[in-house]
């Protein structure tokens, strides 16, 4: 054996093969497969000796195997994980599986010989090894019958660093795009203001003085005119004309009194579509109502807004009495407005349900239960995969299919106020609610309607079929900060 075999395999070690056979050609291959392996290998005893020690061992611990091979493992595990280390090692060689991962719950941590921590990833396995039947290795007659470990290693600092990194970055785009909606939301507001307030005054104004000048036609036609003295500007209109220039004047202004009150409606529909002003001035429920009435109008969908009832029961209030902020309003109000815009746009939907409570439920998997806001969107169209499928038959280049970002701003908005988006079929959402205990209350909704609301809606058709969006949203995420 090389020099470098002697490294890792010292005379005084069991030989590789010995476990497994007692051909020399054996003892070769799985020599050389055990020292060109990238992961550290490292067989131990049932009293954690190391047996065997790898080059990428020698390299992860910055340890020689002459100076590992005979010593405890416990010299490259930190001393805080050391009684645990043993006490699983043990638990596994009683469990009869041969091989299993380590540190799927908790991270795993190496000590190499200069005392440095590092982070690792390990899976183990084990066997009963048997005694080569050449005598002339005590070694490995030693060894016959003993339960040995084998453990294969990795350094994942690299990867947790680009995790961090990943992860960090991440968090600061998804700030960026918070920042960037609470800007755009603010811009808005202000911009649909400034419509409502000072172009729809002025707009209102020359209504008025339309309407004088169009009573000041009719009044001149009836009586004629007659200029006062010195009233040089004043409009002369004849009051017998074969030409019927009154008349003519009359449809004008009637027609400029049409063409200004369109652009009053024009300009309200554009200031609500920026920033409805009854979100600010009347609640979430009022601005919803405006929604489902903009859609029956625009869309001829029927929307159907629960809003909750009112009563002593908080888990039961009308979501006007939920004590939120401005910013999960206006995020709530925004992600209703993108679902029905999806709806109209790709269900092929007759009519949508909007429903708002206030629940206890997981707001993710494995979290503890708590009070939640929840909103659900369900239409009774073709379904997620029906326009999906029609979508990609309809476009210039399958590409452009993919490019729509509803789903993706809805999940952001919901994010940014600490909350979950769901979506899917009706059973798609029910499993994933349920899963994890998320929501103990949903179950089959192709029978009972999501969040069993058919029973007082008699809409539950809706929910056979078509597309739900679910947001969960925590109370206290979004709780309204009380002064003092």
């Amino acid at each position: 054996m090389s020099d470098s075999s002697s490294a890792n395999f010292p005379a005084t070690a069991p030989s590789l093969a010995a476990p497994f056979s007692n051909a020399g050609d054996m003892q070769q291959q799985f020599e050389g497969i055990i020292r060109s392996a990238t992961e550290a290998i490292i067989t131990i005893d049932e009293s954690q000796t190391i047996l065997i020690f790898n080059p990428m061992a020698e390299k992860l611990f910055a340890c020689a195997a002459q100076d590992a091979i005979g010593t405890s493992l416990d010299r490259f595990i930190p001393q805080r994980y050391r009684d645990a280390h043993a006490r699983q090692v043990r638990e596994f060689g009683v469990t009869g599986i041969s091989q299993r991962q380590m540190g799927k719950r908790l991270p795993l941590f190496g000590l190499r010989a200069d005392g440095t921590e590092f982070p690792i990833e390990a899976s183990i396995s084990q066997f009963v090894a048997q005694a080569a039947s050449d005598r002339s290795d005590p070694v490995s007659r030693g060894i016959g019958g003993r339960r040995l470990y084998t453990v294969l290693l990795r350094d994942i600092t690299a990867r947790l660093q680009a995790e961090a990194e990943l992860q960090a970055s991440r968090n600061e785009l998804r700030l960026l795009s918070g920042s960037i909606q609470t800007a755009r939301e603010h811009e808005q507001s202000r911009i649909a203001r400034e419509l409502h307030d000072d172009l729809g005054q002025r707009l209102t104004a020359l209504k008025v003085d339309l309407s004088l000048l169009e009573a000041e036609l009719d009044e001149q036609a009836t009586h004629g005119v007659e200029a006062a003295p010195g009233a040089a500007d004043t409009v002369s209109v004849p009051t017998s004309s074969t030409d019927g220039t009154p008349a003519r004047w009359r449809k004008r202004t009637r027609a400029m009194q049409h063409l200004i009150d369109d652009t009053v409606q024009a300009v309200r529909r554009i200031a609500a579509d920026l920033r409805p002003v009854m979100l600010d001035d009347l609640g979430l429920v009022a601005a919803i109502d405006w929604l489902a009435s903009e859609w029956r109008g625009r869309h001829g969908i029927v929307v159907t807004v629960c809003p909750g009832t009112p009563s002593g029961d908080a888990h039961d209030a009308c979501a006007d009495a939920w004590p939120i902020t401005d910013d999960a309003a206006t995020a709530f109000f925004r992600i209703v407005q993108e679902a029905l815009t999806n709806i109209a746009r790709h269900a092929n939907a007759t009519r949508a349900i909007v429903t708002l409570e206030q629940t206890d439920a997981s707001p993710t998997p494995g979290a503890a239960r708590q009070p939640c806001y929840r909103i659900w969107v369900a239409d009774n169209g073709v379904g997620l995969a029906a326009a999906k499928a029609a979508k990609e038959a309809t476009a210039a280049h399958p590409s452009e299919s993919h490019r729509s970002f509803g789903l993706i701003g809805m999940r952001e908005r919901a994010t940014l106020i600490g909350g979950v988006l769901d979506y899917g079929s009706p059973d798609e959402v029910a499993a994933v609610l349920a899963a994890g205990e998320r929501d103990a209350a949903v179950s089959d909704v192709s029978s009972t309607g999501a969040h069993g609301m058919s029973q007082t809606t008699g809409t539950s058709a809706v929910f056979d079929a078509g597309f739900v969006i679910c947001v969960t949203v925590p109370c206290a995420a979004v709780a309204r900060r009380t002064a003092g």
